[in-house]
């Protein structure tokens, strides 16, 4: 971003024709007003700056940081499917387990009978 530069108070029409009942402000204390105003702005530009910077490293981050979060419940939300899906292959096979073990139980009344 390149720097503004303020206007020169020496170059305005008050300088040039003053009033007679006004006291005369030395041309070095302007001088010196107008520079540190100068290095106030320019600070205040590079502050700017700055911040602008940081505030686009936050965005990314920021952003990052929702799609791993996305990615993190997309990812849990599938491993939650398939734990479910193998828990009801699990509850099927024992209840299989369990009909093949009542006719065991009849079988084996029927040998001691």
């Amino acid at each position: 971003m390149p720097q503004q530069r303020l206007p020169s108070v020496l170059s305005s029409s008050r300088a040039a024709g003053g009033s007679q009942n006004t006291v005369p402000i030395n041309p070095k204390l302007i001088d010196d007003v107008e520079r540190h105003a100068q290095e106030l702005s320019d600070g205040v530009l590079a502050l700017i700056a700055n911040l602008t910077g940081r505030m686009n490293e936050i965005t990314a981050c920021t952003g990052a940081s929702v799609d791993i979060t996305h990615q993190a419940a997309t990812n849990l939300a599938t491993a939650t499917d398939e734990s479910v899906q193998q828990m009801n292959v699990l509850i099927d096979a024992v209840c299989a387990l369990k009909a093949d073990i009542g006719a065991v139980g009849v079988l084996s009344a029927q040998m001691y009978a």
